[in-house]
């Protein structure tokens, strides 16, 4: 029987870390993980991820793991970037430094999407 290959692209997910620090536009009010120098910075950070999961979701509509829309459903906090609102990031509680997962709320949900993409695949 010929090997057949499976690959899988994960997407990106955004936390509070391309925020200003100290410069709010949280629901939940200031955000004390941020590293941005500015919120034109910022914002251009939010607008890159946004645009690379769209072009690895175009690009591999079959292969795609939506990272962002998984931790979001259960972790996403609305956020004003640049006068911007309604941006999307996952909060502190799955993102505690602000960029990566914990073990006791982000990596088991990235985990379980991950294997959930599998196991609906059959691979």
């Amino acid at each position: 029987k010929p090997l057949a290959k499976h690959f899988v692209v994960l997407g990106v997910y955004v936390g509070e870390g391309i925020l200003v620090n100290g410069a709010g536009g949280l629901t939940a009010g200031q955000s004390t993980l941020g590293t941005a120098a500015s919120q034109s910075d910022a914002k251009a950070a939010y607008d890159a991820i946004v645009a690379l999961n769209e072009a690895l979701a175009t690009a591999y509509p079959n292969n795609f793991v939506n990272l962002q829309g998984a931790l979001a459903a259960t972790y996403g906090e609305s956020a004003t970037i640049n006068g911007v609102a309604g941006c999307t990031l996952i909060n502190a509680t799955a993102l505690p430094d602000g960029t990566h997962p914990t073990l006791v709320a982000g990596a088991p949900l990235i985990a379980t999407t991950i294997q959930s993409f599998l196991t609906t695949k059959g691979w």
